[in-house]
This record gives C-alpha cells, structure tokens and sequence, in this order.
C-alpha cells in the first residue's frame, strides 16, 4: 500500500512522516516536490533537490514545461515501482506551485495509480495560523532561536484562521475522487517518555530532545492497518510541538481570545 500526506504547513506532517518512518515495512519519504526546476543553485533555499535534480539529469538545461509536468509523473513512477509501502509528503503550496507552472494533475496521477491520500491537519486551526505566525519572526530572530512577540490583530488573525480553514474545504474537495484518510494532529500524539528537564524550546515550537514520542495505539493500529503491515510501535525523536506555551508568545493575547470567543470562536482559542 503506497499512500501520500498531504497536508498544510505547520500542522504536525513532518512528525506523522518520522513516525510511519520507525516502522520497519514502511517507506517514509520527505517533500519530494521541494525545488523547482530552473530555480536556485545547489545550496539555494529551495529544500531538498531531489525532484531539481531529476528533472535536470534527465532534460539538461533545455526544457518546456509539459516535460517537466511528464517528467514529474515518471519521477513518482520510479519511486513507487522501488518499493511497497512508500508513502510521501506532499504540502499544499507544492501543490499550487506545480499547477501554476507547470500544469501537472497530481490528483489524476494518484486516482490512475489509486494512491490514496492521508489528509493531516491539526485538531485547533488558531494554534496553526500562530505557528505559522511564529515560524515567520523566528526566521528573523538572531541566531534562529530567539523567540520574538506576535503582534498580530485579532481581525486579521482571524481572517487567516478562515484562509486556513478554507483551504482544508478546497483541497479535501479537490481530492474527491481519491480514496481520503482524514487524521487530525491531536488526537495522533500518544504518551511521552523523557526526562521533561532536558527539553529544549527550539525556536519554532519543535522540541528537541532525547524523549521518544509515541502515536497511541488506537491511531497506530489505524495506520498499520492502512498500509496492511504488521502492528509494531511507531516513534520519532521529533516531539510534539508546546502548544501550552504559544500564548506567551502572543502580544495582545486578550484583545485575541477576546475576539475570536465574542465572534464564537472562542474554542479555537483553548481546544
């Protein structure tokens, strides 16, 4: 069973990938489509080169875009035809960018090959859109790992809160004629083993740590079952993200709850 993530950034796919990766029948590929042909060098900020890398070997520098949407699907072709039980991890602004330049039906690929989709989001959409906020001012922090205040106004947190949710709606629509498994970050974090006294706030809401972070049993067994392996216990080294310290990172918090619980998004804010 080969299957794709697909899903928004910051909403916890990079920990479902390093989890289905710890299971020894899985194969758990990163963002494949990082790197856009034609665009930066070799140590630009583009990502991993995999998919610039392919598609340069097998067109050199003389390329229209139709070849490189065709040189897109036998890209996908050789990866799955290696091995089983391959699943990647595919974001919504690839998705975007792979339309908007080169035309290519990634979900016509996934229906013709029957790849299903694990749609991923987080269980609160506001902890989303601050991590997003979050991730945005730490880029400018010195040295990468000095947390700076969001000011953020509250009306236009929550315009970005229904952006996100509606971006949910579009591309779970868009997927429609693939077969869809919908997990939510929240409810897939099982217990933590560590000691709490080694953990390190890492800037963008990530803990590093020794600690080993568990799916619970209940979405493990579900996985398992998705790529018919063998249940064994899935972990990664990437621990979940500190949602119980974002609001101290908020510089009007309250004119923030405030807002969102007065237009009847007051659960965002807790839940």
């Amino acid at each position: 069973m080969n299957a794709v993530i697909f899903a928004e950034k910051r909403t916890g796919s990079t920990f479902l990938q390093e989890a289905l990766r710890s299971h020894p029948d899985i194969t758990s590929l990163d963002e494949l489509f990082m790197g856009k042909p034609g665009y930066g060098g070799t140590n630009s900020k583009h990502g991993t080169k995999l998919f610039k890398t392919y598609v340069e070997e097998k067109l050199s520098n003389n390329y229209s875009n139709w070849q490189i949407a065709e040189c897109s699907r036998k890209y996908l072709d050789e990866i799955f035809e290696e091995g089983k039980n391959v699943v990647f991890r595919f974001m919504y602004p690839q998705y975007n960018d792979l339309i908007k330049w080169y035309k290519l039906d990634l979900f016509g690929y996934f229906e013709a090959r029957r790849l299903p989709i694990i749609h991923f989001r987080r269980k609160n959409w506001l902890k989303t859109v601050l991590s997003i906020e979050m991730k945005k001012i730490n880029k400018q922090a010195v040295n990468g790992n000095i947390i700076k205040k969001i000011s953020i106004n509250p009306l236009e947190l929550h315009k970005k809160i229904r952006k996100c949710m509606k971006n949910y709606m579009k591309f779970g629509r868009k997927a429609y004629n693939v077969k869809v498994t919908e997990l939510i970050f929240e409810d897939i974090l099982g217990k933590t083993e560590g000691n709490k006294e080694n953990i390190i706030f890492h800037g963008d809401f990530n803990i590093k740590s020794d600690q080993i972070t568990y799916l619970n049993e209940e979405i493990n067994e579900k996985l398992c079952d998705f790529f018919k392996v063998e249940h064994f216990p899935m972990h990664t080294n990437i621990s979940q993200i500190s949602d119980p310290d974002m609001w101290k990172y908020i510089e009007n918090k309250n004119d923030v709850i405030k807002y969102l619980t007065n237009n009847g998004y007051g659960k965002m804010c807790y839940s």
